[in-house]
């Protein structure tokens, strides 16, 4: 009898070991599985943080030669107990997405799922927020998503390898799942990438981030007028650091601040120069470019870019959104020959975004290689701009009264801008192409992933009923 009792107590006692090591084993430990291959993430001792911000480098693209230069300037800055910053770097190698949680003294590699990711897919984006929010908590939150070829409303986030773009939808329902339907508000986000200030962008994720900073006007890479004229992340990042009790609103204009616009002509031979083929296209393109832009009609001289930078509260994107919906309903209700006048004749002088790419998403090599006033895409406006010189424009009082009201929200909704002298930029741009045979064209050639009517904004205003009553 004690010899059977022994041996039910070391069965018990074996037992009891086996089941405490699985508990710790599972305590520590957490299952992210991506299709087939599942990993196991160790967990990350966290404090709660006062920000924690969140690096978007989705280089797999044209700009990858900035990735080394971008994760060298978000680990310099580094984190302490009050202070994170998360990184996640994809470039247009095979197997190079690493996430970095930026330490004191050094970059620190910490888990990602996988070797390679689409930084262009929803699921890669959600993943990175996820993990990120969940390991270094903190009371605010930044979010930068730098990358190329931004296409306004058509998406962000292009990624060569895998040929995708985030839809600006996909990209909302994201920050809605990560927010838990805007309960629990991203502070600000950075769109470091061309072209994204749009009204339709800032309304989609409205419900889920404070403030909002990007550009309606294309940006410039290091290489096209050096480093003083892109955004100084070293500085405004180490700021906020230092003054750890910035508010969002302050570290939004803070960005902006230390913007440098400038004019930036396209040159001839461009595209040949951004791969670095040859320095004979730089030195070529040098001689060529004025002596063509002096000697031809300016409709086909090369474009020049007027770069942008503006931060915008998006607590008030509602009362300008209104706005616009009434003026639409407006246009739509008034079908006589002098207003349709009116709103061409404002059209047609209004300040245009896009200009770098083509009209026909077809000739991308021709045109960068030659690029011309003509063949340039012009599909997104000045939303203030156009609503002035309506204003000035028609003789009709109700809409007079609704530009004004446009114009004065859209100074409410901004409250940070950097443009170049004489500009014509406000800070939010909006769809407006010249003909019905430039709606719903996709940017990039082919059909269109999605039509503009799947926006949120086209859903609650009328201004995709405004456009195809009008083109």
């Amino acid at each position: 009898m004690p010899k059977r009792f022994t041996q039910i107590m070391f069965i018990c006692f074996v037992v009891a070991i086996l089941f405490s090591s699985s508990l710790v084993f599972f305590t520590e430990h957490k299952q992210l599985t991506d299709g087939s291959n599942d990993k196991t993430i160790p967990t990350v001792e966290s404090t709660y943080a006062k920000w924690t911000l969140m690096v978007y480098l989705a280089l797999d693209n044209h700009r990858c030669t900035e990735l080394d230069r971008d994760v060298n300037i978000f680990t310099d800055i580094g984190s302490n107990d009050e202070f994170n910053v998360v990184v996640l770097a994809d470039g247009k190698q095979m197997d190079d997405t690493i996430r970095y949680h930026a330490t004191e003294d050094n970059s620190d590699s910490v888990f990602w799922y996988q070797p390679e990711s689409n930084t262009g897919s929803p699921d890669v984006f959600k993943k990175f927020l996820d993990l990120t929010i969940s390991e270094y908590p903190a009371e605010h939150y930044g979010l930068f998503i730098v990358s190329d070829w931004g296409s306004g409303w058509q998406g962000v986030c292009h990624d060569a390898t895998s040929n995708s773009l985030m839809s600006i939808p996909a990209f909302g329902d994201v920050l809605k799942e990560v927010t838990n339907n805007g309960a629990n508000k991203l502070d600000l986000i950075g769109f470091d990438m061309c072209i994204t200030d749009m009204i339709e962008v800032a309304y989609e994720i409205a419900p889920y981030v404070k403030y909002m900073v990007a550009k309606e006007e294309h940006g410039l890479d290091v290489s096209d007028k050096g480093p003083e004229h892109v955004w100084q992340y070293r500085t405004f990042i180490q700021n906020l650091k230092e003054d750890i009790n910035m508010t969002p609103e302050e570290f939004a204009n803070s960005i902006v601040y230390y913007y440098k616009p400038c004019n930036f002509t396209l040159p001839l031979f461009y595209l040949q120069i951004l791969k670095g083929k040859n320095l004979m296209f730089s030195k070529l393109s040098a001689y060529i470019t004025p002596l063509w832009n002096t000697f031809t009609p300016s409709i086909l001289h090369t474009p020049t870019i007027h770069t942008t930078l503006f931060a915008i509260n998006l607590s008030r994107i509602y009362n300008i959104t209104d706005a616009v919906d009434r003026l639409a309903k407006e246009l739509l209700s008034i079908n006589d020959m002098k207003t349709r006048f009116a709103i061409h004749k404002a059209r047609k002088g209004v300040r245009t975004y896009g200009n770098a790419y083509p009209k026909n998403p077809y000739l991308v090599s021709t045109y960068l290689t030659w690029p011309t006033k003509l063949r340039a895409f012009d599909s997104y406006i000045d939303l203030y701009d156009f609503a002035d010189r309506l204003w000035g424009i028609t003789q009709n009082q109700d809409i007079k009264n609704l530009c004004e009201t446009v114009k004065t929200e859209i100074n409410k909704v901004v409250i940070a801008k950097k443009t170049v002298q004489g500009d014509k930029s406000y800070g939010l741009s909006i769809y407006f192409p010249k003909n019905k045979r430039l709606y719903n064209k996709y940017i990039w050639g082919g059909e269109i992933p999605y039509p503009y009517e799947e926006l949120q904004f086209s859903k609650d205003t009328h201004w995709d009923e405004f456009l195809q009553k009008f083109l």
